[in-house]
């Protein structure tokens, strides 16, 4: 005599194929919500050296903008990526090995490398993610890879015109 709700087997599959149909649904919801962020982030990075080359072509008046702008942010513990783009800022102009880097990231704060099972995979994700926000260049110099501040002094820039 047959089940009365049908062949389990059958049920199975049709509950399998509508679980993998969802996930499917999920991974892409997610892969765009990613290029979004990422479309996102990269704007805002733009707004902000742009906000700042205004500063210092034209003074005090817009670091009033550039307030009012972070004022909604909140401060997050400064972390890798913050201390990247301290390095970067401390060293500008001259480029930096993926070595160079991690050395001064373990003099100034080798905790946050410590909790890494491969912080130069981390550290060369972390680069690649400030090269596309255009704040890195990444270059090479007689076959080394190195590192240096994307960012161009817009007073230098602008004087050349």
């Amino acid at each position: 005599m047959a089940h009365p709700c049908g062949d389990g087997e059958s049920q199975i599959a049709a509950g399998r194929e509508d679980i993998e149909r969802l996930l499917g649904h999920i991974v892409s919801e997610l892969r765009a919500l990613r290029q979004q962020r990422l479309a996102i982030e990269t704007r805002i990075a733009t707004i902000k050296r742009t906000c700042k080359g205004l500063q210092q072509l034209f003074g005090v008046g817009v670091s009033d903008l550039i307030g009012q702008f972070e004022q909604g942010i909140k401060p997050r513990n400064r972390g890798l990526t913050s201390l990247c783009r301290a390095i970067f800022t401390a060293r500008n102009g001259s480029g930096l090995t993926l070595f160079d880097i991690l050395g001064h990231i373990q003099e100034s704060r080798p905790e946050l490398l410590g909790k890494y099972r491969s912080p130069k995979s981390v550290l060369t994700m972390v680069l690649a993610r400030l090269e596309t926000y255009g704040e890195v260049e990444r270059i090479t110099e007689a076959g080394v890879i190195k590192w240096k501040s994307g960012r161009t002094n817009r007073s230098q820039s602008m004087s050349s015109i």
